[in-house]
């Protein structure tokens, strides 16, 4: 059997391919995130709620590994994208705050890791869904600006 070659970078797929190896971190798609960004901006708001629908959905499943790439993704789009969002998020946050204090039966190899991965990335994506990341750089920048203009 013949592997098969990766369409994007010509490498031969298979368990030797970082990007698809059986063992250790998934790897991060940054690109698909990025993707999911830009497309939340040019949603209809109903289509956004559903995909924040969606996602809590995915963070109620029961593997640590969907759990935390789904928490990954909330955290990533409410940091980078639109406040639509966020605001949908909020309404569908009691997933998310349930998984803060998520436990589960210990991996044979990992042990409590993912578990704590899934807690850890929690915390965050609730901070990301309730900050206020719009107002950030305004007040950022007239920080800056009162600062400069009471130095001359």
């Amino acid at each position: 059997m013949v592997p098969a070659v990766c369409r994007c970078c010509d490498r031969k797929s298979g368990d030797d391919a970082a990007g698809t190896a059986r063992t250790g971190p998934p790897s991060p798609a940054v690109y698909l995130l990025d993707e999911l960004v830009s497309a939340m901006r040019s949603m209809p708001t109903d289509h956004v709620d559903d995909s924040a629908e969606h996602l809590s959905r995915r963070v109620d499943h029961r593997s640590p590994v969907v759990k935390l790439k789904a928490l990954r993704a909330i955290k990533y789009i409410c940091e980078r994208g639109d406040s639509r969002f966020r605001r949908a998020m909020s309404r569908h946050s009691g997933a998310i705050r349930s998984c803060v204090n998520h436990t589960g039966p210990p991996d044979p190899l990992k042990g409590d890791a993912p578990h704590r991965a899934v807690r850890e990335m929690a915390s965050q994506a609730v901070a990301a869904v309730f900050s206020d990341a719009t107002d950030r750089p305004a007040a950022a920048s007239l920080s800056s600006d009162s600062s400069s203009s009471s130095s001359s």
